[in-house]
């Protein structure tokens, strides 16, 4: 990690001043999930140049996570005795509807202004990498009786780029399995010993109509 008391600028790579340009980067653990269980996923701001002002405001496609058990952790902290910086200073609940993040960011003394877009290495900057955690960490639990099929997050980054204001959009897409899904393995599992039972006693030719009889379940279940 880069010494940020030494340093003169939060950013020295070449073209530094330069008007800015910034997307988010999104990492999913697990987009498939079951009703009730946890969307966990990462995010990451990547870019370079100039950036002031920047904010982020996140639409949730409908009232689907558990509010209190909800939560995204973000903030930058430096750590006064050790000098060690990391992320995941604050964390608060998520909002059915959804929410907004400013960022508060370090300030060393030779700088202008406080900010999180600093070099944490040569033209890599703190926003693009773990430190102990992501520089936002979201754990969002389902509810329980949320709709099966596609739901999504929309995300809207905001940041003057030295010139003028720009906005990213970013959407982190997942999934929840309708009750033939959540139970699909121990479906299979049934049909299988269904099928070496009816194998062992009557033959083959029975065991091909119980596969074409469950083909043709499994087909109306998926429509």
């Amino acid at each position: 990690m880069r010494d940020l008391d030494r340093s003169t600028q939060p950013r020295n790579w070449e073209n530094s001043e330069a008007c800015g340009s910034f997307a988010l980067a999104s990492r999913v653990s697990e987009a498939v999930l079951n009703p009730g269980e946890t969307l966990k996923f990462e995010q990451f701001i990547t870019g370079y140049g100039e950036i002031k002002q920047c904010k982020i405001q996140c639409y949730i496609s409908s009232d689907i996570f558990e509010h209190t058990a909800s939560k995204i952790t973000h903030g930058i902290n430096k750590d006064p005795k050790s000098g060690m910086i990391t992320w995941g200073q604050q964390s608060h609940n998520v909002g059915g509807e959804g929410f907004h993040i400013i960022f508060n960011g370090l300030q060393a003394p030779q700088w202008n202004e406080s900010t999180v877009f600093f070099d944490a290495t040569p033209g890599m900057l703190a926003t693009e990498i773990i430190l102990t955690k992501a520089p936002l960490d979201y754990a969002l639990k389902t509810k329980k009786n949320i709709k099966p099929g596609a739901h999504y997050l929309d995300f809207y980054m905001t940041y003057f780029d030295g010139y003028e204001w720009r906005i990213t959009k970013e959407r982190v897409d997942f999934r929840i399995n309708n009750s033939f899904e959540k139970h699909s393995s121990l479906i299979s599992f049934l049909a299988f010993a269904a099928l070496i039972v009816t194998i062992l006693h009557d033959g083959i030719g029975p065991a091909l109509e119980l596969i074409h009889e469950l083909g043709k379940m499994m087909l109306l279940r998926h429509q």
